[in-house]
């Protein structure tokens, strides 16, 4: 059964199971989820790009709303453990 949900079934979108997380977060993790080997990540070198990209906007723009919100979301989750 969990193979199956693997390999056939499309996971729920994170934004879904918390509505805090940052859209554009949710799409890199959703790009790294697809089922569709052409449409995820051909390297981690992209998955970082994709990743310093968001991390480098909410440095620069860190007043904005959703990228406040990542922030404020990365350091609750770096300081939780």
């Amino acid at each position: 059964m969990v193979h199956d949900a693997i390999l056939n079934r499309m996971p729920i979108p994170v934004h879904q199971l918390n509505l805090r997380m940052p859209p554009e977060l949710g799409r890199i993790i959703g790009k790294t989820l697809e089922k569709d080997r052409e449409l995820r990540y051909q390297s981690a070198a992209d998955l970082q790009t994709d990743l310093k990209r968001l991390i480098g906007r909410v440095d620069k723009a860190s007043s904005e709303a959703p990228l406040a919100s990542f922030s404020k979301w990365r350091f609750e989750r770096l300081t939780a453990r």
